[in-house]
């Protein structure tokens, strides 16, 4: 077994809406143990009470609902995708390629 120590990491984290609110902040800085996503994941929600608000466990929660009426007749052809093309989960959030900004998008 390593002794190896895990790295630090420091990432921007933009809330939005009810994240927003829970959290107390619009912008925080976040320092975590790991450089993964997972790790991140694990120490913000140990940090804030919001995991329930950012993964969708069934496809009611994963469902957006708009703030804005949908007309009787929807032009075009509009249809859910294949269930094969849908996520089993779904996190809200938007991760930017270097794991520098990671926000909630709803």
């Amino acid at each position: 077994m390593s002794d190896r120590t895990q790295p630090e990491t420091t990432v921007t984290v933009r809330c939005t809406g009810h994240v927003r609110e829970a959290v107390g902040q619009h912008e925080l800085t976040f320092t975590f143990t790991g450089t993964r996503l997972r790790e991140f994941l694990e120490s913000f929600f140990d940090a804030y009470d919001v995991e329930e608000m950012l993964i969708a466990e069934t496809e009611a929660d994963a469902t957006a609902h708009g703030w804005a009426p949908v007309p009787d007749d929807l032009p075009g052809t509009w249809r859910k995708n294949p269930k094969a093309n849908r996520p089993g989960v779904d996190l809200r959030s938007h991760v930017s390629p270097t794991l520098g900004n990671v926000s909630r998008h709803y």
